[in-house]
């Protein structure tokens, strides 16, 4: 699996316990590969190839977008956090 240089900053800077759930589901993303389903990973509708890794941590949640590459293994795109509203 490979993490654009975008995601690993992303994901490095997360605090020690949202960053250590973060790296444990792209474990699971590498584990499980394209049989890891909700709630861990969703598909994108309208966007062939598209699914997201979904990882929350209490009220605060990231979004790693992926696709699979040529059939050996995905490529984590980008990186959103989601802060909740207050």
């Amino acid at each position: 699996m490979k993490l654009t240089e975008e995601a690993l900053k992303f994901l490095d800077g997360l605090p020690t316990k949202f960053r250590a759930k973060a790296y444990r589901s792209v474990g699971l993303l590498r584990e499980f590969g394209p049989f890891l389903r909700e709630p861990h990973s969703k598909v994108i509708i309208g966007w062939s190839g598209l699914l997201e890794l979904r990882v929350a941590f209490g009220s605060d949640i990231c979004r790693l977008f992926y696709l699979w590459h040529r059939g050996r293994y995905y490529v984590v795109t980008q990186v959103i956090e989601k802060r909740p509203r207050n």
